[in-house]
């Protein structure tokens, strides 16, 4: 340790507990010098405890020890350092120092109301956003509510909103708590995989699909483009080895090419390409939207078209079309993009999605988008300040169910509840698989009795159900 017998006014030794200093050194079977110890082998024990004297004879006015001192477990009492605690006998016995008076036991968390009272000026934290939770224990309450903000500001993405969207309780947790759950595992796998999952596919067929628009807007063919990307990706090892590649290959190949023809009808009679992002946002109550879009096309009437392409599966594969039960949750984004794009200028969407199956989307009035984006930042200052239990499948689950009873409330919510705690076939509850929602909400009635029930409803998700309908060409 370089420098260690150099003089310093404090010296702090942390994690002093029993079985960690001095270092224990696990036995070797071919270490003799374990077995045979001869006067002058060196002991890992004995250095250590020359160290710890040298730290100490180092320290000039503070020489700071820590330990834990109680188990995370049951809470018994835990030993620190053999050399610690000479050193407190030693000072006890020799000296008469009462070492009572020396040692502090800290609380068990960071938040206890003693570290931010003035009665134990032993107890103090650099924590302050802790003073606030306790109404200003450090300060007086009328002091700690002028700090507290009643407006939220806070810049958002498209994403931000999305998420916001599945779940609105999200944002208390990510924004107040800083805290972040999710169940994805980074456990490689340790067999080698004949099948793609759902997830290399769409990332795969996404990649091939971006190369073919890329050479569609260039002019060119997609069927060599295409070609000379999926032989890139099979040099990566993505496609498996031998025929197992070349089957998934041509399952790629066919899902990209449905894709990208429905992509080139979409695009027909729009031959201007915005190569840009635009730049959209909006501003409401402190909390900003500020995002960039790609894929706009524009015909010779000026006319705009915003065009997205997806390897997942939204757009129905019927006459009526309409977008599938497992769609929504992709379709947010689409519904904000196309809010922000509207108060610019009128802008209609279109959704090509797997299969080539597509959604076109009728354009927004100005008016329209601007009061359903107010609403919908209003809920998320709402959010904010306190967790909502709302989900986006509960909430189109129960208002499906009311168009197709005659608005009748109580099937509503019967089968709201059941896809909450029960869920259905090959679908798990949402309780159980939701990051947020179930923690805030252990059961339905505790949505159905939120406050801010109906102003979801009304505000949020029946605007988006509405709103990302197909387009009426008549």
């Amino acid at each position: 340790m370089p420098m260690r017998a150099i003089p310093f006014k404090y010296v702090c030794v942390l994690g002093m507990n029993e079985s960690d200093y001095p270092r224990s050194v696990p036995r070797v079977d071919f270490d003799l010098m374990t077995d045979r110890y001869r006067p002058g082998d060196r002991s890992r024990r004995d250095d250590d405890r020359y160290l710890f004297l040298e730290a100490m004879l180092s320290a000039r006015d503070c020489f700071y020890l820590s330990w834990v001192g109680y188990s995370a477990k049951d809470n018994s009492e835990r030993t620190p350092s053999v050399l610690v605690a000479q050193l407190r006998d030693h000072l006890q016995q020799g000296w008469g120092v009462d070492v009572k008076n020396l040692t502090v036991e800290h609380k068990l968390q960071p938040f206890n109301t003693a570290y931010f009272s003035q009665e134990q000026p032993e107890y103090f934290t650099y924590a302050s956003e802790w003073a606030l939770a306790h109404g200003g224990a450090k300060n007086n309450h009328s002091t700690a509510s002028q700090h507290r903000p009643e407006s939220v500001e806070r810049t958002l993405s498209i994403n931000d909103i999305k998420r916001f969207i599945e779940e609105p309780a999200r944002l208390y947790f990510n924004w107040h708590l800083d805290t972040y759950f999710g169940s994805e595992s980074e456990d490689l796998d340790d067999s080698e995989a004949f099948v793609m999952d759902n997830l290399q596919s769409w990332t795969l067929i996404t990649r091939l699909v971006e190369c073919g628009k890329r050479a569609l807007l260039q002019g060119g063919g997609t069927e060599a483009a295409l070609l000379k990307e999926l032989n890139r990706i099979n040099r990566e090892g993505a496609l498996g080895i031998g025929a197992i590649a070349e089957q998934n290959g041509l399952e790629l190949l066919e899902q990209a090419d449905k894709i990208l023809g429905s992509y080139q009808q979409g695009i027909t009679g729009y031959s201007q390409f915005n190569e840009f992002p635009i730049e959209v946002g909006f501003e409401h109550n402190g909390l900003i939207i500020d995002d960039t879009i790609t894929g706009l096309h524009t015909n010779e009437q000026g006319e705009r078209l915003w065009v997205v392409t997806s390897a997942s599966k939204i757009a129905k594969n019927t006459k009526k079309g309409g977008v599938e039960d497992g769609g929504w949750k992709h379709i947010s984004a689409y519904y904000i993009g196309l809010m922000l794009l509207n108060l610019q200028q009128a802008t209609r969407l279109l959704i090509v999605s797997k299969g080539g199956c597509q959604l076109p989307v009728a354009a927004i009035p100005a008016e329209l988008a601007l009061q359903q984006l107010e609403q919908l930042l209003e809920l998320v200052a709402l959010s904010v300040q306190q967790p909502q239990p709302m989900h986006l499948d509960i909430a189109l689950t129960w208002l499906n169910t009311l168009d197709k009873n005659d608005n009748d409330e109580t099937l509503a919510h019967e089968s709201a509840q059941q896809k909450y705690e029960e869920g259905g076939f090959n679908a798990p509850a949402i309780v159980t698989k939701s990051d947020y929602c179930g923690r805030v909400a252990d059961t339905y009635e505790a949505i159905m009795m939120s406050t801010h029930f109906r102003r979801f409803i009304n505000e949020l998700y029946d605007p988006l159900r509405l709103t990302m309908v197909p387009e009426d060409k008549s």
